[in-house]
């Protein structure tokens, strides 16, 4: 079963400011943390980018603090995930698996401890 990202901040930006915002956050940011503040000027780069009414949108459903931005769309990450399970299964360290799909340890321990019952 594929796993989704629950509230995702780029499904958020997409419903509030559409699709360009949330692929416009995606090339920016994607694969980092951002921080989210309470309080954003106009020219903080977030609303900068994705718009006031996106911001305001991000804020009120996610909230302020750190939030991942998801690097790619649900296939890419099927066909990461499937990659990092090979690997795994190989017996690779969790930073080689990282090197060779490109995503950090962290996915690759969570992708790890959803697939073991």
């Amino acid at each position: 079963m594929e796993a989704a990202y629950p509230r995702s901040i780029l499904a958020v930006v997409a419903k509030a400011g559409g699709p360009e915002a949330a692929r416009k956050l995606q090339e920016a940011a994607g694969g980092t943390e951002i921080y989210i503040p309470k309080r954003a000027a106009p020219d903080h780069w977030l609303v900068s980018l994705i718009g006031e009414a996106a911001f305001a949108a991000v804020l009120a459903e996610l909230g302020h603090g750190d939030i991942g931005v998801p690097t790619g769309r649900a296939d890419a990450w099927r066909r990461r995930r499937q990659r990092i399970a090979e690997l795994d299964a190989q017996g690779k360290s969790a930073t080689e698996i990282a090197r060779a799909v490109g995503c950090d340890e962290r996915t690759v321990r969570r992708v790890r401890s959803e697939a073991r019952p």
